[in-house]
């Protein structure tokens, strides 16, 4: 089997800004703070995506959006032309994009997520995308239709349905994420390295899909060092129901 390192190269996983906070200047890139309080540039993150790139600079390489400690009531939606996105937060517990929106209300279980990620490149450390509806319907805290996505120190809560990861090469890094029903489900070709998951104490028994998702020529999932718990005690949960052609360990 290849190392760590030699599947996330073959995967295009590898490369881009180290783990901390990214340099000060770096050309091509266009820099905007996203803080709740009065008096700043932008107050929600839909609008500095929205208008970061108003007046470009000629030579795009990265867009990094700075949240500052909140709590972040909105949904948003990062469009497909919106490439090599960053949300830089500073702590995922002080740092939130909150929602509760059903799949029954949204019109759907796709059309409900809090965030959507749709551009290329995407990436995101320290931030929580929460969606709080909780139990009777699918309702999605984030959504994921990115090519070459990372996400670094995040937290994902929902109830049913929380993390799709729908399409793309995708890695996740000392991630948190909860749920109950098939909350991690898609198509993409994820890894989930040092993440863990939770399984919340409400129902006697949680049920984790993991399908075998793209990656490379073959279908895999990978979870290295990945750590899967629950606040239950005596009561059964369902740590995986892989499908497809899966060649990589689940767990």
């Amino acid at each position: 089997m290849p190392t760590r390192r030699a599947f996330l190269a073959a995967a295009g996983l590898l490369g881009g800004a180290p783990p901390g906070a990214f340099p000060a200047a770096e050309a091509g890139v266009v820099r905007a703070v996203v803080d709740p309080g009065a008096g700043s540039e932008f107050q929600t993150i839909q609008r500095a995506i929205d208008h970061v790139l108003d007046h470009p600079p000629r030579h795009l390489v990265r867009v990094i959006i700075e949240i500052r400690p909140g709590v972040y009531r909105e949904r948003v939606k990062v469009p497909r032309d919106k490439v090599n996105f960053v949300f830089a937060g500073q702590d995922a517990a002080s740092t939130r994009i909150s929602g509760a929106m059903s799949a029954a209300a949204a019109g759907g279980t796709f059309f409900s997520p809090i965030v959507e990620v749709n551009g290329n490149g995407f990436e995101a450390r320290n931030i929580t995308f929460e969606n709080t509806f909780g139990v009777g319907s699918q309702a999605v805290a984030l959504s994921v239709h990115s090519d070459r996505a990372v996400f670094r120190n995040c937290r994902f809560s929902g109830w049913q349905d929380t993390l799709y990861a729908a399409w793309g090469r995708q890695y996740y890094r000392d991630c948190y994420i909860e749920g109950h029903v098939d909350f991690i489900f898609g198509d993409a070709g994820a890894v989930f390295d040092g993440c863990e998951t939770l399984f919340p104490e409400v129902r006697p028994r949680g049920h984790l899909e993991l399908r075998a998702l793209d990656m490379l020529p073959v279908r895999w999932l990978a979870a290295p060092r990945r750590r899967f718990r629950r606040k239950t005690r005596g009561k059964a949960c369902f740590w995986g129901d892989p499908g497809g052609t899966a060649r990589a360990p689940f767990f």
